[in-house]
């Protein structure tokens, strides 16, 4: 996970429950509402990385995501004047009832810079918390400027019990080539389930984890880049997959998928999978874990299994030595 991320997928760690490290503000009521969420003040206008919202304590938290360690001082400054009723119509998060919304102003930085966001806090003069992420712990600095948010750090520091999940694996700021392997992952699963056609924002859709909570101008970067790669992919892999641009009858953009390994024979369709490898992709192998699952050989062993018990021994065995 790039280091731009990492604070990002820290705070919607802590609002998502079922993954492997515990969601401390979940517990207490809290969730992610909005990403890259524009919100205009009497200063000017700030884009907010994460909001986070608890509906019983009418409580948002406005979250400015740090890979780095300075501060704009402009950009705090902004924060700070911020109005509770601008950031609910920016926000467009529903009120369970009436009552006066507080808003807190969060930054989430890597443990290394956590000092240095502190004293640049301080010269532009924004008293906020801020959540220091560590390798296994995400502690909150500055606890007493949100005090309701810091109930999740009563005890301490939040400790991890592994890395910091890759919950949102890239955003709107990723660029084409990089997001290429998710969506060809996501045109092979299409073509296993037999898709003949797929819009190019149905398929961001699929693609983009959270895509709901971005705000609309991330999300028409996030489609945009998704055709980017589509394209590419579809020049690379002509036989399997077409680009289709909109016209003036159709809206939407679209990818058809011309020839799924499915439509073979049991028998051929480990080979058909194993050519649908992405060439592109082999050119610009992307780093990953030497224990992470490859999509087309999951695939692949999902119609393997399929003939066992429907074909003889020996089917299977010439299939293999082929």
């Amino acid at each position: 996970m790039e280091d731009r991320l990492r604070p990002v997928n820290a705070v919607l760690g802590l609002v998502t429950p079922g993954d492997v490290n515990p969601a401390t503000l979940f517990d207490l009521g809290y969730k992610a509402v909005g990403l890259e969420v524009p919100v205009v003040g009497p200063h000017g206008r700030v884009v907010v990385d994460v909001v986070l919202f608890n509906a019983q304590l009418l409580h948002l938290v406005l979250v400015e995501a740090k890979s780095g360690a300075n501060v704009d001082e402009l950009q705090a400054a902004r924060y700070g004047a911020l109005d509770p009723k601008e950031v609910v119509q920016a926000t467009g998060v529903t009120l369970p009832r009436r009552g006066e919304v507080s808003v807190d102003v969060a930054y989430a930085c890597l443990a290394a810079n956590a000092d240095r966001i502190r004293i640049g806090l301080d010269r532009a003069k924004l008293f906020c918390a801020v959540m220091s992420v560590a390798d296994r712990s995400i502690d909150l600095i500055n606890a007493e400027a949100s005090l309701k948010l810091g109930f999740a750090w009563s005890e301490g520091p939040v400790a991890l019990v592994g890395p910091v999940s890759r919950l949102l694996p890239f955003d709107h700021e990723t660029p084409a080539a990089d997001l290429r392997p998710f969506v060809y992952a996501e045109l092979v699963s299409a073509l296993s389930n037999r898709a003949r056609e797929i819009t190019v924002r149905a398929l961001t859709e699929r693609t983009t984890p959270y895509f709901p909570l971005f705000s609309t101008g991330a999300q028409r970067r996030l489609v945009a880049n998704v055709r980017a790669a589509v394209r590419t992919i579809a020049e690379d892999t002509p036989e399997a997959f077409a680009y289709v641009p909109s016209t003036g009858t159709r809206i939407d953009d679209l990818v058809s998928l011309l020839k799924t390994p499915e439509d073979r024979d049991p028998r051929g369709r480990t080979q058909a999978y194993q050519a649908l490898r992405d060439r592109g992709a082999q050119r610009r192998r992307q780093q990953v874990s030497e224990h992470q699952l490859d999509l087309l050989d999951l695939l692949a062993e999902a119609g393997r299994a399929e003939t066992v018990g429907g074909e003889s021994e020996d089917v299977l065995a010439e299939e293999e030595s082929t």
